[in-house]
């Protein structure tokens, strides 16, 4: 019975493969590859700047065909970044970097896409590069820390409700704690590493003015709600647990972060 199954089976699939090659038909590739030009990157990329850096989108534009000599142009559809349409190549040269300059406000984002003129686009290439960017607000603050007792200046740097306090393993925590402060004042502090016990390794914070965080065998949950920012006194309350996963609490302390 083993035997006569097998056979059969081995007649069917013989059978399927002849069908498909008799029903295949060979499609060939374009003659016409459009133009030749494309884009190298991912198709969609991040880039975060500070304050004091060039407002530069760096892009790396390519050939298909580098024999001779070509312009090729580049486009925006955001008005604040400036691709330049005249991207001049000389004979047997490849790739290139070019510059999209941008101009916009520190503490914003921004959505742009930059992609190669439809004449000078290569079918096979990639014609287009989503880009978001990030341009930080710095803000040299004032910080108690309730875990430590320490009232060092460090800095924050924000885009839209997003902040980031700087690591400073001699004043503050040994990692980036992230935040967000929302239209109505509410902080957030989600859970994430803080600071490094000679013990217990890495100690996680979360907000707790909930008192709402449970310590897990692989981190910390709560809400993250950690306190208000008062726009009049410029300070920021962040009530955060200080915790070791599947161990426990170090206990709920208070940071107070002062805006200039």
């Amino acid at each position: 019975m083993l035997k006569y199954s097998f056979a059969v089976l081995l007649g069917l699939c013989i059978a399927s493969l002849s069908a498909c090659s008799d029903d295949y038909k060979y499609e060939p590739a374009p003659s016409d590859t459009g133009g030749n030009a494309y884009l190298v990157a991912p198709k969609s990329d991040t880039v975060k700047f500070t304050e004091d850096q060039a407002q530069k989108l760096i892009v790396r534009v390519a050939r298909a065909n580098s024999a001779g000599a070509q312009t090729v142009a580049l486009s925006s559809d955001n008005k604040l970044f400036k691709a330049p349409t005249d991207v001049k190549f000389a004979a047997g040269e490849k790739a290139k970097n070019v510059e999209v300059t941008f101009n916009m406000p520190a503490g914003k984002s921004e959505k742009v896409n930059i992609a190669v003129a439809s004449k000078d686009a290569f079918i096979y290439g990639l014609p287009e590069i989503t880009y978001n960017i990030i341009r930080y607000k710095t803000h040299n603050v004032t910080v108690a820390l309730g875990m430590f007792g320490k009232q060092p200046k460090l800095i924050v740097r924000s885009y839209s409700t997003n902040y980031v306090l700087l690591a400073d393993a001699e004043n503050g925590y040994d990692y980036d704690i992230k935040f967000t402060i929302d239209e109505k004042g509410v902080v957030t502090v989600p859970a994430q590493p803080a600071w490094k016990h000679s013990k217990y390794g890495k100690v996680w914070v979360c907000g707790n003015e909930k008192d709402d965080v449970k310590v897990t065998a692989d981190g910390v949950n709560g809400s993250g709600i950690a306190g208000t920012y008062d726009e009049s006194t410029k300070m920021a309350t962040l009530k955060l647990i200080h915790a070791v996963p599947n161990v426990g609490a170090f206990g709920t302390k208070t940071d107070y972060i002062l805006f200039p």
